[in-house]
């Protein structure tokens, strides 16, 4: 019995640690099955490791301008290992809550939260043009980056 448990949990510890190298399939099963998704996944510098990834499924990022002007922004963590889940949402005229982006980052910090914001610039549809409320719980960085990258 004791084998058993020690073999079950060897494999999922093991399938955890390798869903990591699963990223870039991941990344290529998105951008083939949706077309026009912008997703973007970057590696630690000068090594393979991963380090972040931004989705936007291609209808969202265009359906921004049907929406409420108000943009929801955060993060959370939910996992043992130290990444993050940035996400950004809107509501429409029926207050259901629509996804517009959503990124995994290795931590909260300005540099992740300009990059988000940039990316999500690059891929909402007249968010540069609409007057966007941000609303967030000030996250770390988010209100600086926010400024920069959304000046007005």
């Amino acid at each position: 019995m004791w084998r058993a448990k020690e073999m079950i949990t060897d494999h999922i510890a093991s399938s955890e640690i390798t869903s990591f190298q699963c990223i870039p399939a991941f990344y290529e099963q998105i951008k083939s099955k949706d077309a026009g998704p912008y997703a973007k996944w970057e590696t630690h510098p000068g090594t393979r490791m991963f380090w972040r990834m931004f989705i936007s499924p291609s209808s969202l990022g265009k359906a921004f301008p049907h929406l409420r002007p108000h943009l929801g922004l955060d993060a959370y963590h939910n996992h043992k290992y130290p990444m993050q889940v940035m996400l950004a949402t809107a509501l429409d005229g029926n207050n259901q809550l629509n996804y517009l982006a959503y990124a995994i980052v290795d931590r909260e910090n300005e540099e992740n939260w300009r990059w988000f914001l940039e990316n999500l610039k690059r891929v909402v549809t007249g968010i540069e043009q609409a007057r966007v409320q941000f609303v967030s719980n000030h996250c770390k960085g988010i209100v600086n980056e926010g400024r920069d990258v959304f000046p007005g």
